[in-house]
């Protein structure tokens, strides 16, 4: 994933996600447990590969994981600024269920009104 972000960046990147992952037309039995199970299982590899893993690269790898077993979560973005920098940061979303990240980060993120677009990818 940060090979991928760093040559060729984001829209080409989640580009190929979905041409590998594409999302069935019926969601996948039990897909409560695969979104917890699968979350954690990233959140532990986050812990591991520091410093490589920033929010965005965390963001992707789950959000991938997900369409790979037929779970079609959202990636988001939003930004902050405070006197001394500006901000941005990446989470995945499933049915309005904020997935490896604190659930007020919609509070302190301003976020894109939609998120990406994977219909023009």
């Amino acid at each position: 994933m940060a090979l991928s972000l760093k040559f060729w960046g984001l829209k080409f990147t989640q580009a190929i996600l979905v041409k590998l992952f594409p999302i069935p037309a019926s969601p996948p039995p039990n897909h409560s447990h695969r979104l917890i199970t699968t979350t954690r299982m990233v959140q532990l590899a986050v812990k591991y590969c520091q410093p490589w893993a920033n929010c965005l690269k965390k963001s992707l790898v789950l959000w991938s994981l997900l369409r790979a077993q037929g779970i079609d979560g959202q990636l988001r973005i939003g930004v902050r600024q405070d006197a001394q920098k500006f901000e941005a940061h990446a989470w995945v979303e499933w049915q309005d269920l904020i997935l490896g990240d604190r659930q007020d980060v919609r509070e302190r993120f301003a976020m894109f009104d939609r998120p990406i677009d994977i219909s023009s990818l």
